[in-house]
């Protein structure tokens, strides 16, 4: 289990947001190609384990996590961004299972529009704290 974990449960668990995405449009890891839209992706960008002196016991672990909407037009992406936002608040505590430290902004991505495929597209990432 990770932080990417962590995410990825707490938006298939936001009734707002399934209102907007099925749960089965929310994927931890690559969006499959020709999955319908709007879609979302949680990937791990980054981590650092902070192991205690002793090296044993409880590590804590600090990953960036990247959220990714792709939607059909510019009103819903950002409609979108503000449910993924939402549905992962300032928080610590038991997270299916996990114990989360917390959850906090890491910066938005730049709005992204594909020609070709008529895509919206927007990013968000959280560094999440979380014990292993």
């Amino acid at each position: 289990m990770s932080g990417t974990a962590i995410a990825w449960y707490l938006m298939k668990t936001n009734s707002a947001l399934l209102a907007q995405v099925p749960a089965a449009r929310i994927f931890c890891g690559v969006i499959p190609l020709n999955t319908a839209r709007p879609a979302i992706g949680v990937t791990s960008v980054s981590g650092v384990d902070a192991d205690n002196v002793a090296m044993s016991g409880n590590t804590l672990v600090t990953e960036r996590v990247q959220v990714t909407i792709y939607a059909t037009t510019y009103p819903s992406q950002k409609t979108l961004l503000g449910l993924v936002k939402a549905s992962l608040p300032h928080t610590h505590g038991a997270v299916n299972g996990l114990t989360c430290e917390s959850i906090t902004p890491a910066g938005d991505g730049p709005d992204i529009y594909d020609d070709v495929t008529h895509l919206f597209e927007q990013s968000i990432d959280r560094l999440i704290k979380w014990h292993r």
